[in-house]
């Protein structure tokens, strides 16, 4: 009956449901129209996911009326860090789509590996707005359907990094018991493929730099130190114990073990304030 069951419900939340293109954006809003007041507590926006804006944090300063810009005293919610406003946040990021060759499989004719280099930098950078969204104690689940640790580890390595400590990856092995998965990469190779197809590896950030390198300017600028392998831990030969993120805790999901696409998930949560620059002296 389009959702008498949920008649007189009141829902203690709402979900949110943002996406780039208005065109999935209609999509969603006409399937969710017909599950009528079952979807009375969804929101369907259209932003861009890294500026998405913290419903928290309000434009205008309540007593004056100032805008944000505009205002020299703002209240702690304006604040430069605020707290995050949502409890579970799906970071689904754009990505090479490589893993839905099975049934896209014109992807093959296109696909090169500098793809991930070039998308790696707007991931992170939407991983770090949707952590800083999220409430302290909430989990976000970062995914792709990619199988290029690039896209993948790189940005679960960066994003930790990144967040100082605020940000863990949880070991979500007794969630799923019965999904068939492969344990993610603590070390990966960088790739490109730009001279006629022949696959140059980069060991090192450092060698993209070097004057010879045999890569276009474009891409260059597109590498960051964040796609390459994260420091292992162990000793250092000064005795100095590193610890690096536990990245077999993400989860690969391979086509041949369960007849179905290829995805890469890893369960995150926020276990504390994102710590913003240190205080300026003087």
């Amino acid at each position: 009956d389009g959702g008498g069951e949920t008649a007189g419900f009141e829902p203690s939340g709402c979900v949110v449901a943002n996406d780039i293109s208005p065109r999935r954006c209609y999509f969603l809003v006409r399937r969710c129209a017909a599950l009528g007041a079952a979807t009375q507590a969804l929101m369907v926006t259209n932003h861009h996911a890294q500026w998405f804006p913290n419903p928290e944090v309000p434009l205008f300063d309540v007593a004056s009326r100032t805008k944000r810009r505009e205002s020299k005293s703002l209240p702690e919610a304006a604040s430069r860090y605020p707290e995050g406003a949502f409890d579970r946040i799906i970071c689904d990021v754009p990505c090479s789509g490589d893993g839905t060759l099975r049934k896209n499989p014109q992807i093959w004719n296109e696909w090169r590996p500098e793809f991930a280099i070039g998308l790696h930098a707007l991931q992170l950078r939407i991983a770090l707005r949707g952590v800083a969204l999220l409430k302290v104690g909430g989990y976000m689940v970062y995914s792709t359907c990619s199988f290029n640790p690039v896209e993948n580890e790189a940005v679960v390595a960066a994003l930790v990094e990144k967040c100082g400590g605020a940000v863990e990856i949880v070991d979500a092995s007794d969630r799923v018991r019965g999904l068939r998965r492969r344990a993610g990469m603590t070390t990966w190779k960088v790739l490109t493929a730009e001279d006629e197809g022949a696959m140059t590896e980069w060991k090192t950030f450092e060698d993209t730099r070097r004057e010879g390198a045999t890569i276009s300017p474009g891409l260059r600028r597109a590498f960051a130190r964040s796609v390459f392998p994260p420091k292992a831990s162990g000793v250092t030969k000064l005795g100095k114990r590193i610890k690096g993120p536990p990245l077999e805790r993400c989860m690969r999901l391979v086509p041949h073990d369960q007849d179905m696409g290829g995805f890469f998930a890893t369960l995150l949560r926020k276990v504390g304030p994102i710590p913003g620059p240190p205080p300026r002296r003087g």
